[in-house]
């Protein structure tokens, strides 16, 4: 017995699509347990639009969760409209309006490693400092 092309077609479509979204949010999950580790111990602060950014600090993507900067003790998390960007394989452009201050104004890019293309656009809602609780 052969399967017509016409049911058999859709079929195979919609495994693709559903393995696509069980390995999107596996590593949203993944990006999430290990943005959790990053922060354990630390207390969150109030949220703010700019982050210094001299002494050639680099932002970490952390996979479909958030961009990570380490200053000093403080950890800065800066959380997007929209994660499907957020790949840790990428690298991240930055277009910056003036100064040494990233904001949630400038524009940010990613771009593939290998081909240099641009692969998202990403707006940052804010910058939160995580830092320990004083006396720990």
């Amino acid at each position: 017995m052969t399967i017509p092309a016409k049911i058999l077609l859709p079929l195979a479509a919609l495994g693709m699509i559903t393995a696509c979204a069980t390995t999107d949010a596996s590593r949203a999950d993944k990006g999430a347990a290990e943005l959790a580790t990053l922060l354990e111990g630390r207390v969150a602060g109030e949220p703010q639009n700019c982050v210094n950014t001299f002494s050639g600090r680099n932002f970490t993507i952390i996979d479909r969760t958030a961009l990570t900067l380490r200053d000093g003790d403080t950890i800065w998390v800066a959380r997007t409209s929209d994660t499907r960007s957020l790949d840790d394989d990428d690298i991240l452009l930055i277009e910056k309006f003036g100064g040494s201050r990233v904001c949630t104004s400038d524009q940010i890019k990613t771009l593939d490693r290998m081909g240099g293309f641009v692969t998202g656009f990403i707006r940052v809602e804010s910058f939160v400092p995580w830092r320990k609780p004083e006396g720990s």
